[in-house]
């Protein structure tokens, strides 16, 4: 996985979480909820694929 899949799968969640509120005004707090998952989610997985960088960059280091 790298960045732009990330950003990608980012991008279409919001997307489709904005289209799912704008048929459904009344349901802000599940709009919220969800692009805070999205974007934790987005975090978390940037981290680990950081992490699996340096981890790389650690192996071959010696």
């Amino acid at each position: 996985m790298d960045i732009i899949t990330l950003i990608k799968a980012l991008v279409s969640g919001l997307l489709d979480a904005e289209e799912e509120f704008l048929k459904h005004l009344d349901t802000f707090s599940m709009f919220e909820e969800s692009v805070r998952g999205l974007t934790n989610q987005m975090a978390a997985d940037f981290i680990g694929l950081a992490l699996s960088n340096a981890d790389i960059l650690i192996r071959e280091s010696g």
